[in-house]
């Protein structure tokens, strides 16, 4: 298992508080601006050999509502193995992403996501394109994907749980802006539908923010959870252990001082059979286009498995 460092809490790099309101860590996105993200997503096998890797860009404009929160997103720039979509199942992938998007999101006060606000303008652009997909692509598999496609696009609830197979979207709407005990702690959960598995992976565990802001004027949070799964789960059966698997998960937030939203975002989620041997790792970085080439202070707060280099070292080509 993972050795999951504590120097995020220990910092004392500033002398400033981080400032709290009602113990809770408020979210203030500044309307009608806009924010690009830039996404590393890297899949690493039990030797840890990189298996696939998809690359990119999503900007998110908060806007004016009522109640909580509203926002609206653009995603582009996909890349995969640092190449433009060329295999037929990602060719699709990446139509389907014109249609989705863009995408207005209502977002809870505590910064998860409620549901998707402009599915008829998804709808509409997806009746005018149906039409094409089924002439343009051919096959019982790529029907069937069509068809879960567009059983989603007429429902709000099944667009919302769709896009959660993004490992983006779990990420970033981390529930962070919640009310923490006096050690600037508080229970919460993960959960992560990944590789086409239609049963998500609970990850439950403890955020901790960190009580000073950090060097780089951010506030540090750190989520550190962990999971089951037995050998009948989508995953396991993909990984051909037939045993119960554990998994570790380890998030580091950056937020923004004056706002609350990232700044810069680093994930990596591993799992293991009962003997504790590696069988896999996935590694994603997020950062706001301003500063793809962060600073990295303290990259103990990271849970890195312990046979591999330096987990940032696989960013550097990737944020220039």
């Amino acid at each position: 298992m993972y050795d999951f460092g504590t120097s995020i809490i220990n910092d004392n790099d500033s002398l400033e508080d981080v400032p709290l309101y009602n113990n809770t860590l408020g979210l203030w996105p500044i309307l009608g601006k806009s924010n690009t993200y830039l996404t590393s997503v890297s899949f690493f096998d039990k030797t840890d050999t990189e298996t696939n890797r998809l690359n990119y860009e999503t900007t998110i404009t908060y806007l004016p509502t009522e109640k909580d929160y509203l926002c609206e997103i653009n995603k582009k720039e996909i890349f995969i193995n640092g190449k433009e979509p060329s295999l037929l199942m990602e060719q699709i992938a990446a139509e389907f992403n014109k249609i989705l998007y863009p995408l207005q999101l209502s977002i809870k006060h505590t910064g998860k996501i409620l549901g998707v606000e402009n599915i008829v303008e998804i709808q509409e652009r997806w009746e005018k394109e149906k039409k094409l997909f089924n002439k343009k692509y051919k096959g019982l598999v790529i029907s069937k994907i069509i068809k879960q496609f567009d059983k989603a696009v007429g429902n709000s609830a099944k667009l919302t749980s769709l896009l959660h197979n993004d490992i983006f979207y779990p990420v970033f709407f981390h529930n962070n802006y919640q009310s923490h005990n006096d050690k600037n702690q508080f229970e919460n959960a993960i959960h992560l539908n990944l590789e086409g598995a239609i049963t998500p992976i609970s990850f439950k565990g403890i955020n901790t923010i960190a009580p000073k802001i950090t060097s780089n004027n951010t506030i540090a949070i750190n989520f550190e959870g962990n999971c089951t799964l037995d050998e009948n789960h989508e995953l396991s059966r993909k990984l051909k252990s037939k045993e119960q698997n554990s998994g570790d998960l380890a998030v580091t937030y950056d937020l923004n001082k004056e706002t609350r939203l990232p700044e810069m975002i680093q994930m990596v989620a591993s799992w293991f059979n009962e003997k504790e041997e590696h069988l896999k790792t996935i590694e994603v970085f997020i950062a706001k286009e301003a500063t793809k080439t962060p600073v990295i202070e303290n990259s103990e707060s990271i849970a890195v498995p312990k046979k591999k280099k330096s987990f940032f070292s696989i960013f550097k080509s990737k944020t220039k």
